[in-house]
């Protein structure tokens, strides 16, 4: 089975809505050597973890096949989130968290959720790689738009 490597950044900080940017990059080893393909994107008014959530499912969509997968991030609510298989229990409970509210995002963990059992999967967290430098710089150089609070004009 071809082994794969799926890497998450995001300038997002925390649970408050903000403007931002992720980035994610497959790297895939193959006959001819290491294969890599990446993508940067803009979010407004997200937060870490659905940013996170995002760019691993716009990730997933561009993979085609099954393969061992190892899927590195820094959030750890996503990573702990994966690694204990929650989103297997919130679809057994239509979609409803333990005090029976619904599951924020529950689209986006679903669709994760269903890509996910295509492939054998781990998760690291919070592990610097070959990559977490670069990707760290590239990020550094996206324009993002400030937040515009409610009552804010532009001048």
């Amino acid at each position: 089975m071809e082994k794969v490597n799926l890497y998450v950044k995001t300038t997002f900080k925390g649970p408050r809505r903000q403007n931002g940017a992720f980035m994610y990059l497959l790297e895939a080893e193959g006959p001819r050597g290491t294969a890599t393909k990446d993508e940067t994107k803009v979010l407004e008014d997200a937060t870490e973890n659905g940013a996170n959530l995002e760019a691993i499912d716009e990730a997933l969509a561009r993979i085609k096949r099954p393969v061992e997968l190892v899927i590195w991030t820094d959030c750890e609510w996503v990573a702990g989130m994966i690694e204990n298989r929650w989103p297997d229990r919130w679809e057994m409970n239509n979609w409803l968290n333990a005090h029976g509210k619904q599951i924020t995002g529950w689209e986006k963990c679903s669709s994760i959720l269903s890509r996910l059992r295509l492939h054998a999967y781990h998760i690291r967290k919070g592990e610097h790689h070959a990559y977490s430098k670069w990707m760290e710089d590239k990020l550094k150089k996206v324009e993002v738009a400030p937040v515009q609070r409610k009552g804010e004009q532009d001048v």
